[in-house]
């Protein structure tokens, strides 16, 4: 996701708007983008990720703001950067491999029944002014659907904008982007 986010034309504008990363883990994908001016924001559910990820933030002399908390919700309306990272979990359910997974392990792994269920609820948790950069499956889903729902249901335009083939599993990051914000988006 990080080169993806790179190769962007306008990433230097993106990095002055602010980077907000649900999910954030260890920290290493806001780490590796954040201009490191204390704009950022790293959430994650899991309170043991967000002191690892406090941790590697303070370790590299990157000023974030870490908190421990449920997708965008610790935040006030208005006050999210721009730009959101989200590598959700995208596993399907399967209640077999359910009963042997830890609560935190549930959490990172599955993403609802068919597994896109989470990115889903994050999508339309954006405000109009954010652009998002996502993670998708194709084990819970195919690029025209995402870019269905996405223009559909949740007026975002939607660019593929990497692809990782993993043999029997392809991963895609997906940048949804306001369609008052995108030129094509205008006649």
């Amino acid at each position: 996701m990080i080169d993806c986010i790179k190769r962007q034309q306008n990433y230097e504008n993106m990095q002055d708007e602010g980077w907000m990363e649900i999910g954030c883990g260890s920290g290493s994908i806001i780490l590796a983008i954040s201009k490191c001016e204390g704009r950022d924001i790293a959430i994650d559910m899991n309170y043991e990720a967000t002191k690892l990820t406090k941790q590697n933030a303070e370790m590299n002399g990157c000023p974030l703001q870490v908190i421990a908390g449920h997708f965008n919700s610790p935040i006030r309306k208005g006050g999210m950067p721009k730009n959101v990272l989200f590598n959700p979990p995208y596993l399907p359910a399967d209640p077999e491999m359910d009963k042997s997974l830890s609560d935190n392990e549930r959490l990172a792994l599955i993403g609802g029944q068919r597994g896109d269920e989470t990115a889903w609820d994050m999508i339309n948790r954006l405000e109009s002014s954010q652009q998002a950069f996502i993670i998708f499956s194709s084990i819970a889903t195919t690029p025209t659907e995402i870019k269905r729902r996405g223009q559909k249901e949740f007026h975002r335009d939607v660019e593929i904008v990497g692809e990782l083939s993993l043999g029997l599993e392809t991963l895609w990051a997906i940048q949804f982007k306001s369609q008052k914000e995108s030129p094509r988006a205008h006649p």
